[in-house]
């Protein structure tokens, strides 16, 4: 509870309670429950934006978008074998830079993405989701985390996470535009 009570200082929730998620529906249709600090999160915030730009998603949609964005998907396969120069990468709590890059069988589980072209992963090859690395990547550079979702999000909007994926003005940009902090999104499955 650490990390929310820090991502807390940084960005206020909007003042209403987000709405109830359905747990079971979602992880049923998964097959794997998701991590407890991303529960905390959409129990704490809902699902929504960050300054209109940086969207994390409710459970239903990434139990209906597995399997999509396989356009990241194969980048991250791709280069953890290639290891590639131009790919730049940031890392919070790995131990090496085989566990940033992965492994060609990883599996990804597609649960973010922003407005200027990141998708936010967790790495889902561990059985325990509060061991799912968060791998954010905008199809030329990563960012890992091994915390998890909710501290990925306080470093980054923080300003402390050396970021790859995003723009070094990006924070800073979409902060300075005006946007509410963080705009609660509704999703409904059948529309």
């Amino acid at each position: 509870m650490e990390a929310i009570s820090r991502l807390l200082e940084i960005v206020p929730p909007p003042a209403e309670p987000p709405s109830p998620q359905d747990w079971q529906a979602a992880e049923a249709q998964l097959g794997s429950p998701l991590p407890d600090d991303y529960k905390d999160f959409i129990g704490t915030y809902g699902p929504g934006s960050f300054w209109g730009e940086l969207n994390i998603a409710p459970p239903l949609w990434i139990a209906n978008e597995r399997g999509k964005s396989p356009g990241a998907v194969n980048f991250l396969h791709d280069i953890s074998e290639e290891r590639p120069d131009y790919v730049d990468v940031a890392g919070n709590g790995a131990g090496s830079f085989d566990e940033i890059y992965g492994d060609r069988d990883d599996s990804y589980l597609w649960l973010g993405f922003s407005g200027t072209g990141q998708n936010l992963f967790w790495r889902t090859t561990a059985p325990d989701p509060n061991s799912w690395p968060v791998v954010v990547t905008d199809n030329a550079s990563i960012d890992y985390e091994a915390g998890g979702i909710v501290a990925y999000l306080v470093e980054l909007l923080s300003g402390r996470f050396p970021s790859a994926a995003f723009d070094a003005e990006w924070l800073d940009e979409v902060q300075g535009e005006g946007r509410s902090p963080f705009t609660r999104v509704e999703y409904n499955p059948e529309s």
